[in-house]
């Protein structure tokens, strides 16, 4: 009970700190403040949200001990074991691509160094691509295994395929392929994937709330991404100066407004966390 109430209240002081951090670079960013200190502010809600991945995962593992003398124990452990190990390779998926959103930012918002954060977003995305295959095969094995990543390299190739053919629209369009307008295509197809099959597993097990946290989650970080399209959207297409505007404005707030309770929720979507 004691280990419980410890979980919930780290979460509870989790969720309160970035709701502080997030009032204060919406603040900002509305009153026109520092754009350095709204960075750092920024930049902070999402090392955090790597780092209560991480710790709360950790603070999680435990011995499981067999009492001699006590079949019935010693049964309930294993079984313990053996669902605490399946949700373990989705929690280290879930870890893993927190670390890497972490160096993306770094590129993206500290560093300027776009198509870098774009490529490491990619690997991201495979990497909830990889831990929604695991979920939907978690009656199976619930691991990281040949089927998971013969599931894995067939929708990698789709979406290759599928970005292949955007782009030779695009092309035709008149628009330049640069290597970041590729990558960033190819990204798009990725989280717009994911987002739905996010979404289907959680209406399929409404139950399980961390695959509800982690489609709304998704949701949000689709709804973001949109908003840096259209934020950058002068730079292929052109149009009025007045309406650009307008669309620079909103999009730019719009971007962190939903991007960062987006890593938030995928933080808590961590299995053990419930």
């Amino acid at each position: 009970m004691k280990q419980y109430t410890k979980k919930v209240n780290m979460g509870l002081l989790f969720v309160l700190f970035q709701a502080f951090l997030y009032g204060a670079f919406l603040t900002l960013d509305l009153t026109g403040g520092s754009i350095d200190l709204s960075k750092i502010i920024k930049f902070s809600i999402i090392i955090l949200c790597f780092c209560y991945a991480l710790f709360n995962n950790m603070s999680a593992g435990r011995s499981i001990i067999c009492f001699p003398g006590s079949q019935n124990k010693g049964l309930h452990s294993f079984t313990k074991r053996k669902s605490q190990t399946k949700s373990d390779h989705i929690s280290q998926c879930l870890q893993a691509a927190l670390f890497f959103t972490v160096i993306s930012d770094l590129f993206i918002l500290m560093l300027d160094y776009y198509l870098y954060g774009v490529l490491t977003f990619i690997l991201v995305q495979l990497l909830y691509e990889m831990k929604l295959i695991m979920v939907q095969r978690a009656k199976v094995k619930g691991r990281i295994d040949l089927g998971v990543l013969r599931v894995l390299s067939i929708r990698i190739a789709l979406q290759v395929s599928i970005a292949g053919i955007v782009c030779i629209i695009l092309q035709q369009m008149g628009l330049v392929l640069e290597n970041l307008l590729i990558a960033t295509v190819f990204y798009f197809i990725c989280i717009l994937t994911n987002t739905i099959i996010a979404i289907r597993v959680a209406i399929i097990n409404p139950k399980a709330k961390e695959n509800v946290i982690f489609a709304i989650g998704m949701f949000l970080f689709l709804l973001c991404d949109i908003n840096v399209g259209l934020f950058n959207l002068s730079g292929f297409i052109s149009m009025p100066e007045n309406l650009y505007a307008q669309i620079y404005t909103l999009s730019s707030i719009l971007m962190w407004t939903f991007y960062a309770p987006a890593q938030v929720l995928i933080a808590l979507s961590v299995r053990r966390s419930w």
